[in-house]
């Protein structure tokens, strides 16, 4: 009986799987991933360009804007002399060339300024690219500053003066915010603020006194921000060029011919408005075509002081102006008379005063219907001054009223005028005679 033998080896077994190594393994991916943009150095080169170049048209349309103003200051000083020497024609002309010259103006200035807001923006922003650590503001305060009421008059100036702080000519080892800031700045945003405060304030146009205050403002206005203008092109140059410098070790090439605009600026200014004023008046002796010359004597119009119609009062006596002698219409338009002494030769009397009893914010009822509310009014108002009812007297009623525009400004006053029958002038008051 033998024994069997055992069977031979089988092979190795082998898993089927194998643990991985911790150290190849892969990390899982995480649940969100954030990725922040890295700011980088943008030259402000086309934009400082554009803007020089708006800032020197602003320069020479203020010198037209302040033709326009200069011209209307002699025409209202004229009109202040002698209302027969000035014709409506050349009072609705001029309004209307300071009305566009000024909105050209205005205009031209904003898109300054936006360029301006976005040059100022550029070169805040490039701070941080250039190392510049421990801002006093946040960036959208380049953008947001000048919008704010009140802030924008100090902020932007804040601004820009740490942008010439750090990145300016003097820049050294020390602290940055302890650098001096060049007096160039100081002097231009004082004019820059100076020149937007005379703007808002040559607005008032209410009498002629006020419209001659207004013209003087404007063109001292215009001539500020000329010269404010010319300041700008300067510091933006310099600062353009001290962030080109810092970023790159290459100023921008010709950029410094662009500091001459400190004295050409004004200069081609002063040129736009010899031309433009020399131009205006020319138009204005021109188109009354032989409206408003007077003949009357020297010693005749010395006595004669010429005021608004809208500024008459009560018992005034003044001549009638060409406007209604040379009429052909019932209704006629009228800016100013020649107001006389009652004792002396005149046309008309203010007799009375009385108030249309619109809503201040009603539409303009017409023409048609101020006379009809006048011949309700002014005859009760005639007897009072008078001394006689209008029916019976040997006098005249005529009517002075607002026209739309001055409605619309909240003028509800209608005058109430006595004058004789075929322009037979009056000599002395009205007032008691029972005439």
């Amino acid at each position: 009986m033998s024994t069997p033998l055992p069977p031979p080896p089988g092979p190795a077994r082998t898993s089927n799987w194998a643990r991985p190594s911790p150290v190849s393994a892969p990390l899982p991916p995480p649940p969100f991933s954030l990725s922040l943009p890295v700011r980088f150095y943008r030259s402000s080169r086309r934009l400082a360009t554009v803007l020089r170049w708006l800032l020197l048209a602003c320069m020479l349309v203020a010198g037209a804007d302040a033709a326009a103003n200069a011209a209307a200051y002699r025409l209202i000083d004229r009109l202040q002399a002698d209302a027969n020497l000035v014709g409506l024609a050349q009072i609705e002309a001029s309004d209307q060339r300071t009305v566009v010259m000024t909105g050209v103006f205005a205009v031209a200035f904003l898109i300054a300024v936006g360029f301006l807001i976005a040059w100022t923006s550029r070169v805040y922003r490039n701070l941080g690219p250039l190392g510049v650590q421990e801002l006093r503001f946040t960036e959208g305060w380049a953008v947001g500053a000048w919008f704010v009421p009140f802030l924008n008059l100090v902020r932007p100036k804040q601004i820009l003066d740490d942008v010439w702080r750090a990145t300016g000519p003097d820049r050294g080892d020390d602290d940055w915010h302890q650098r001096k800031v060049t007096p160039l700045l100081h002097v231009w945003w004082g004019l820059w603020i100076l020149g937007g405060l005379l703007s808002l304030s040559s607005a008032d146009n209410a009498d002629l006194s006020s419209a001659k205050s207004s013209s003087i403002a404007a063109c001292v206005a215009d001539g500020v921000l000329i010269v404010a203008c010319a300041l700008a092109i300067v510091v933006v140059t310099r600062l353009t060029e001290s962030q080109e410098l810092r970023a790159t070790g290459n100023a921008p090439k010709r950029s410094a011919a662009w500091e001459h605009a400190v004295w050409l600026g004004p200069i081609l200014a002063t040129a736009v408005f010899g031309f433009a004023f020399a131009g205006f008046a020319a138009a204005d002796n021109g188109s009354a075509d032989g409206e408003g010359r007077s003949d009357a004597p020297e010693d005749e119009e010395a006595s004669r002081d010429s005021v608004l119609a809208l500024d008459l009062a009560l018992g005034d006596c003044f001549d009638d102006p060409p406007a209604w002698s040379d009429a052909t219409e019932e209704i006629t338009t009228v800016l100013a008379v020649n107001v006389v002494p009652c004792s002396e030769s005149h046309d008309e009397e203010v007799v009375g005063q009385v108030r249309h009893p619109a809503d201040p914010d009603a539409d303009f009822p017409g023409d048609e219907a101020m006379i009809a509310h006048a011949d309700m009014e002014c005859m009760e108002a005639f007897e009072q001054w008078v001394g006689r009812a209008y029916s019976e007297s040997s006098l005249e009623l005529g009517y002075l009223w607002p026209v739309e525009e001055n409605w619309d400004v909240g003028d509800r006053t209608i005058l109430c005028l006595a004058f004789r029958p075929g322009g037979q002038p009056l000599t002395g008051t009205v007032r008691d005679t029972a005439m």
